[in-house]
């Protein structure tokens, strides 16, 4: 018999459509694709959204929090 397997982790790169919706969306545009990130992937929990390897230098301030807010009150 063997051992149980830890639990795992899914960190999800943003697609190129997210990134446009971090750049260029409304807070309400971010909050619906995390949740839908969220809803796809995240079942049972241990899912960490992220936009990738970057932000576009021009991302509101805004859309980030709401990323990171969505994800605490949602992602639970």
């Amino acid at each position: 018999m063997q051992p149980e397997s830890p639990p795992r982790c899914i960190r999800a790169d943003r697609k190129k459509s997210s990134f446009e919706v971090m750049l260029r969306g409304s807070r309400q545009d971010v909050v619906a694709a995390a949740r839908k990130a969220i809803d796809d992937a995240g079942a049972g929990g241990r899912f960490i959204p992220s936009t990738g390897d970057q932000c576009g230098r021009d991302t509101p301030d805004e859309n980030l929090r709401a990323l990171v807010e969505t994800a605490r009150t949602y992602g639970r």
